[in-house]
């Protein structure tokens, strides 16, 4: 996601448009396999049985308060700096931050076959 905001946001100008739209596909469909991936391994790193419903509750409150709090900070970005260019920086640190919170998380609790 990382790299396709890349393209369509930082090296637009150097991109013919079907590349730039193509970018754009690819962003939004790895986007949408992030949340399926997301609640079909809370089910495996749910402490007990009994706290899968907490666990999937929590995945869905951080979700949802993601998707309340980002689209105005990154609007206040791009009408502080008035370039939409602006929004890659966004995605990367977002995007380093879910690498290092996935990397942390396999590291310390591996994915056992239960």
């Amino acid at each position: 996601m990382c790299a396709m905001c890349f393209m369509m946001f930082v090296f637009n100008q150097y991109l013919p448009f079907p590349l730039q739209y193509l970018s754009v596909i690819i962003f939004s469909a790895v986007g949408g396999l992030i949340p399926a991936t997301v609640f079909a391994i809370t089910l495996h790193y749910a402490p007990h049985p009994n706290a899968i419903a907490a666990s999937v509750g929590l995945v869905l409150q951080i979700s949802a308060f993601g998707q309340f709090i980002l689209p105005p900070l990154s609007g206040m970005l791009v009408s502080y700096t008035h370039d939409w260019g602006n929004i890659v920086w966004i995605t990367t640190l977002l995007s380093a931050i879910g690498i290092v919170a996935v990397w942390t998380l396999f590291k310390r609790h591996p994915l056992s076959n239960k």
